[in-house]
């Protein structure tokens, strides 16, 4: 018989209306000021905002820097807004690019080497900041699995970071 082992991230809310969770979720993790991690297509649709009108009391920065396909610059860039606006975490909004552009910045923020350090399996060496993941399609499962999937523009190459550090610790499925 085989063996297998099944691995998810911390917390998963599901249903209508669970992104009214985020708040609760944000504080749970002490988060003062949460780096949302999104595209401008998500902003301009309206995503964005239904999800931040429940932060009401919460400060908070936004990165809508993200590309389909996230290249290496675009994780360096988010790794540079990071402290730059003093921020204590992550609340990713969007599709598997959005949420792969915050799993990995999480664990790459607080880090002194190079991104590339991390690829391949099992190669990151701690936890990161924390992280909420908040789907807005289906499909990649990126907010529940352990994998971000990259672009080596450079290179011409897709490169994966597998590491269960990248789970993010609440997964906030609404539909």
């Amino acid at each position: 018989m085989n063996q297998q082992q099944f691995k998810s991230a911390y917390k998963i809310w599901t249903g209508s209306g669970s992104t009214k969770q985020v708040k609760h979720e944000v504080e749970r993790l002490k988060m003062k000021k949460p780096l949302i991690v999104s595209d401008r297509i998500i902003a301009d649709a309206g995503l964005l905002e239904e999800v931040c009108d429940h932060l009401d009391t919460v400060s908070y920065g936004t990165f809508l820097e993200v590309q389909p396909e996230p290249a290496f610059a675009v994780i360096e860039a988010c790794k540079r807004v990071f402290p730059e606006g003093d921020h204590d975490g992550f609340i990713a909004i969007g599709g598997g690019s959005a949420i792969d552009t915050a799993k990995a910045a999480s664990v790459y923020a607080t880090y002194d080497g190079d991104l590339s350090d991390f690829v391949g399996t099992d190669l990151v060496p701690k936890k990161g900041a924390p992280l909420i993941a908040i789907p807005t399609t289906a499909g990649t499962g990126s907010e529940v699995t352990n994998i971000a999937i990259l672009s080596d523009k450079e290179a011409q190459l897709k490169k994966g970071i597998a590491s269960d550090f990248l789970l993010p610790d609440v997964a906030i499925v609404s539909p």
